[in-house]
C-alpha cells in the first residue's frame, strides 16, 4: 500500500482552518496568525474596544465567536472594519460575526452576525 501525502492545496486549506481563543481587553488588536476561527474571551471591564489585525490576503474569511466570559468588548464599525449594522457588541456566549478581508478597500467587510 502506497503512502499518500497531502497535496500543496490540501496543506494550504488545513493551514487556514486553525482556531484558538484570544483574551481581549481594552485596545487589544486581535492577531490572525493563520486563524479563520477566533474565540474571544473578555478579560477587561465592560465597555472597552478591540480591533482586528489587517488581513494578509484578499478574500480571507474570519469568524469571531464569544466564549463563556466574553461580552464586554466592542468591535467598532470604523477603522479597518465595515460592519453592516452597528458596532458588534457581543454580550452572550456564542455570539458570532463573520467577516471577509477586502484588500482593495483595506477593510474587513461583515458577511453575517448572530447576536
Amino acid at each position: 500500500m502506497a503512502i499518500r501525502y497531502p497535496t500543496q492545496r490540501e496543506q494550504n486549506i488545513t493551514q487556514y482552518i486553525a482556531d484558538s481563543t484570544i483574551n481581549v481587553s481594552s485596545g487589544t488588536v486581535i492577531p490572525l496568525e493563520n486563524r479563520t476561527l477566533i474565540r474571544i474571551n473578555s478579560t477587561g471591564p465592560s465597555g472597552f474596544d478591540f480591533t482586528l489585525e489587517d488581513g494578509d490576503r484578499d478574500g480571507l474569511y474570519l469568524i469571531l465567536v464569544t466564549e463563556a466570559t466574553a461580552g464586554h468588548g466592542h468591535l467598532r464599525k470604523t477603522g479597518n472594519c465595515s460592519l453592516l449594522k452597528n458596532d458588534w457588541n457581543p454580550h452572550q456566549v456564542g455570539h458570532t460575526l463573520g467577516v471577509i478581508w477586502n484588500a482593495a478597500l483595506g477593510k474587513w467587510l461583515e458577511l453575517h452576525r448572530r447576536d
